[in-house]
This record gives C-alpha cells, structure tokens and sequence, in this order.
C-alpha cells in the first residue's frame, strides 16, 4: 500500500512538472518524483525479493514519500512572489573564467590518468578510473575534476551573450571532458548533470525550454541510462571490447535491476532496519561523523587529529551493523 501511494506521488509529481510545460518540471518537486520514479521505486521491488525485512522496507518506503511531501511542502513556502533573474558578471572576465576551470578540470583527469595508469588519457581506460581505490592525491585530482561542468557553464553563458568564436570554441573544447566521462566511464550523475547543467543555462540565460513531448520521452530514455549504466561501464573504456558495451540487453538489466534493486536504496533500507530495531538513534553523531569526514583536510591536519574528531562509537560500528556495501557511483571524499 505505501509503494502505491510512493508510486502515485512521484507520478503525481512528474505530472504536475509537465502540465504547465518545462518551465515547471525544472522546479524541484517534479525533479525528485522524476528520480524516485526511476531510481527508487523499482528498487523496493527488488529489495523485497532478496528477502529484506517487510517492516524496514515499508519504514524506508515511508521516509522516502515523507521526503516528497516536504519536498512540495517547502516548495509551496518559498512561492512567495516573483523570482527576478538578474544578468550579472562580464562576458568576457565569465569566459577567462570558465576557459580557466576547463583546463584546470582537463589537467586534473590528465593527472589522475599518470597517477593510475601511466599516461594523460590513462583514466578513462581500463586500468584508470575502476581499477583504483580512490584516496589520497587521487580524490584531491578528482574533485578539481569536476570544476570541468561549472567552466562549461560559465562558457555557455558567454557564447550565449555573445555568439563570439572564441566563446564557441571554448564551449566545444569545454564539452570533450565531460562527454568523455559520459560515454567511456558511463557516470550516470554526471550525465544527467552535464544535461541539466546545459537545460537550466538555456534556460536562465535565454528562456529556451525543452518541448513538454521531449521531457515526457525523456523519463523512460534516463531509466534506460540508470539501468544498463553498470553493466555498460564494464567494458565502455578504452582497452575494453566497446562492442558489449553497446549490446547491453536492456531487457535482461530491467529485470536485474527489478530483482536485486540498487545498492543505494538496499543500504537505506538496512539502516533504517537496524536503526529501528536496535534504537540506534545516535542522535547526531552519525551526520557530525560526516561532516568531519566531508570538511576536515587529513593532508593538512593530520589522520591521527582526524581520527580523534570522529565519534569514534559510531563510526566503528556503522559497517559491522548495517553491513553496507557501498554504490560503485560512490563519490571520493575531497578531503581523505
């Protein structure tokens, strides 16, 4: 009953976000009914086959509908009148700045590419960006990696001003790395990021909307993206047989995804689970926990003055409670 009623919320919410055109589905409420229609309620199927505890999936289930509607909650308290978007910045100074980030980001891959494989393309072959644990000088490279979208943007918006050739090309060579990291690493994040990144400039720069048609066809055209995005990664980078990864069987990874459900979701469940039957509640800890991991510097403090920062009652049982097996699509931590 509350998979049905998660079910016809998210609907409600994609529904909602296309009945008045694409200006409203960019609006948050229609964004995240759009992602639990795709990503998390076809997980809960497949968690209830592996047998997972009914009570924690319905408590999961719970918490993720409880999320929606405070989602549409707070959306309705922030309409409190007309938003005006102003045009702030130079062109010019915008486009040094993104041309900027865009080579700091292609630098870093080209780092992470001699630090895990030998040579400037090495991260995004078969040896690069899979095969390596993330930590130390690797996570500080990766994170000035993902400056690449932002210098994207900044581009876009000056060529958007302008129609300069400089701008044009900027965007072009501003594009390479982020594709790259679409078509041969198969992010899926990064994907439908670098897409939102290019809608929502349009957007706010020119009023360019996408048609309603396309952001309804869009919806099954992601799930397919969402779905054969693990199995097509396995062989996707270079040195691998690119041959299976574009005969990926759609079929037989819906029915994978539908029977085993994503790990993200099944870790959700498992703590929710252990949380309510051990009352481990933690007050706090477990997010103060993650905010030291997240903003406290370990190359410059130290790991032992990190370490001591922890709670150290939470963080040593987390695994061994929960059992969490952690998402491929994990992103490093900037500061380990």
């Amino acid at each position: 009953m509350l998979n049905l009623a998660l079910l016809m919320t998210a609907v409600g919410g994609v529904l909602w976000g296309v009945s008045k055109g694409a200006l409203q589905f960019y609006q948050l409420p229609a964004l995240s009914s759009a992602l639990v229609l795709v990503f998390i309620v076809p997980s809960f199927n497949g968690s209830l086959m592996n047998g997972l505890p009914e009570d924690a999936i319905a408590k999961t289930i719970l918490m993720t509908l409880l999320c929606l509607v405070a989602l549409w909650k707070g959306y309705g308290l922030g309409l409190t009148g007309r938003v005006s978007i102003g045009r702030p910045g130079h062109t010019d100074r915008m486009l040094v700045v993104g041309v900027a980030l865009s080579l700091i980001s292609a630098a870093s891959y080209a780092k992470l590419g001699q630090l895990t494989a030998g040579s400037a393309v090495g991260f995004f072959t078969t040896e690069g960006a899979y095969s390596q644990l993330m930590e130390g000088p690797l996570v500080l490279f990766k994170a000035l990696a993902s400056f690449g979208q932002i210098g994207l943007m900044l581009c876009l918006i000056a060529w958007l001003r302008g129609r300069s050739t400089p701008a044009l090309l900027a965007v072009i060579g501003a594009l390479v790395i982020p594709i790259a990291v679409a078509v041969l690493l198969g992010r899926r994040s990064e994907t439908i990021s670098l897409l939102l990144t290019i809608a929502l400039t349009l957007f706010f720069e020119r009023r360019m909307l996408v048609p309603r048609l396309a952001l309804i066809l869009a919806i099954p055209v992601i799930l397919v993206i969402v779905l054969v995005a693990p199995e097509y990664r396995k062989h996707s980078q270079i040195g691998g047989d690119f041959s299976k990864a574009i005969d990926v069987d759609v079929a037989e990874q819906f029915s994978h995804f539908t029977s085993e459900g994503a790990t993200e979701v099944r870790n959700g469940v498992y703590i929710i689970g252990a949380t309510d039957r051990e009352m481990v509640l933690q007050w706090g800890a477990s997010y103060y926990n993650g905010v030291v991991r997240n903003f406290v510097p370990r190359f410059i403090v130290g790991a032992d003055v990190k370490e001591r920062k922890l709670d150290n009652l939470c963080s040593s049982s987390e695994g061994r409670r929960y059992s969490i097996i952690l998402a491929s699509a994990t992103k490093p931590n900037f500061w380990r």
